[in-house]
């Protein structure tokens, strides 16, 4: 496989993707194969219409915690952005892109120690800097919530990846190619 984890996740239900109702989350126990240090990717299909559950965020991919800040991958409640959020709390990224209108879209985030750089179905839409040092942390890796299963995410998740390294725009773009058909893309 491409990723260092395959923590690929499988459901027979819509295509493989999780069928998150806004009250139920994934749970991977923290077993220390999820701990990048210096680079991180995060990369998910995700099919979300509803920008009004909850509060705050939606998380699709979490390690933070309320006082233990690893990585994240969420999108905000009212506008549908995408964004990331690293080890220092005060540091979240969004792009002002909507990942909330109702279709697949393949959302990666690329942390590499520089920058955070956001691909939205297989295109580069936002670079920006970002030079905190990625501190592991005991937290579960958590699909659909955030750690404790709160800001959780009610829609739709499928094959959601964590790498250990920062993916380039090529292989970014051979693995939307991959599943666009399968998703729609």
């Amino acid at each position: 496989g491409k990723d260092v984890y395959r923590q690929d996740i499988t459901n027979p239900r819509a295509s493989g993707a999780y069928n998150f109702d806004g009250d139920s989350c994934a749970t991977i126990l923290n077993n220390g194969s999820v701990n990048p240090t210096n680079s991180v990717t995060l990369e998910a299909w995700v099919n979300k219409t509803d920008k009004t559950s909850n509060t705050g965020y939606h998380h699709i991919i979490s390690r933070n915690s309320s006082s233990s800040f690893y990585y994240s991958m969420f999108t905000e409640v009212n506008t549908g952005y995408l964004s990331f959020q690293g080890t220092v709390s005060a540091s979240y990224k969004t792009v002002g892109v909507d990942v909330s209108n109702g279709s697949w879209n393949h959302c990666v985030v690329v942390y590499n120690k520089s920058n955070v750089l956001f691909y939205i179905n297989g295109a580069l839409v936002s670079t920006q800097a970002m030079t905190d040092a990625l501190t592991p942390n005991s937290v579960d890796l958590y699909i659909g919530a955030r750690p404790n299963g709160v800001q959780l995410y009610p829609s739709q998740i499928a094959l959601p990846r964590v790498y250990d390294y920062a993916l380039t725009a090529e292989q970014v773009a051979d693995n939307f190619n991959e599943k666009a058909s399968t998703f729609g893309g």
